[in-house]
């Protein structure tokens, strides 16, 4: 394992799926912070570097579309992974998702928080067994 523990970026705005992944992360050993939107998201990434992002595409204020177009314009933050997470589901989302460089594009509602844990945890390099 690496010395420093690898942190995760969660950008969400919905308390209950918050919580749910907060417990998740947590009893998984996954180091990760929180922003409830886009300002908090961009605020949190102009100090800090995750080594990979969870992002909600519909938040308050600044959009998910917007963070993630700045995260790709930025030379410091273009290499972190991006996993959008959403329930913007229609192809032309998910297409327009991974144009701007997402990783991964995962639906709300057809991924359970295990799926999600596991595919970050590849996406981190971890594994998954």
């Amino acid at each position: 394992m690496a010395d420093s523990a690898k942190t995760v970026l969660i950008v969400e705005d919905d308390e209950a799926l918050l919580e749910a992944l907060d417990i998740k992360f947590k009893a998984s050993g996954i180091n990760h912070v929180v922003a409830r939107n886009g300002e908090e998201a961009l605020a949190y990434l102009q100090k800090n570097k995750p080594d990979l992002i969870l992002l909600d595409l519909i938040l308050p204020g600044i959009d998910g579309w917007h963070v993630m177009d700045e995260i790709k314009k930025n030379q410091n933050l273009a290499s972190i992974p991006v996993i959008v997470f959403s329930n913007l589901g229609i192809i032309q989302e998910i297409e327009k998702g991974k144009a701007m460089g997402a990783v991964d594009y995962l639906i709300k509602s057809n991924t359970s928080i295990n799926d999600v844990l596991k595919i970050v945890r590849k996406h981190l390099g971890e594994a998954t067994e």
